[in-house]
């Protein structure tokens, strides 16, 4: 029977995997074993997949659970009091002029 071409025996077909015999009739038809090594295939891609979705949801959940906790802490110090905004000359209502600290001044000098 080895000798017998796939095609020469009744309802077989060829793997499509493989190119071995399978009696299945669909036209991409897998012998058991290519049909086994690609269920195994497909359950660690899932796994692996939610391996990795978990991941996430731990991850979006600590920045989300940290930026609700650094709004309480920012209401707490008095809201939008401490927000950044420009400094502005109570006189003229208009920006004060940008302060550099003292080294970034010294550095400017020095060069």
């Amino acid at each position: 029977m080895d000798s017998t071409p796939h095609d020469a025996l009744p309802g077989s077909r060829t793997c499509v995997g493989c190119g071995g015999l399978t009696f299945r009739q669909r036209d991409d038809a897998l012998c058991p074993r290519c049909a086994f090594e690609t269920e195994q295939l497909m359950e660690g891609i899932e796994i692996a997949g939610l391996d990795r979705d978990l991941q996430l949801l731990t991850e979006f959940e600590a920045y989300y659970s940290q930026r609700d906790a650094e709004r309480k802490r920012f209401k707490k110090l008095g809201g939008p009091v401490f927000a950044r905004r420009p400094i502005i000359d109570p006189a003229g209502r208009e920006r004060a002029p940008f302060e550099v600290d003292a080294f970034w001044t010294h550095l400017r000098d020095a060069g």
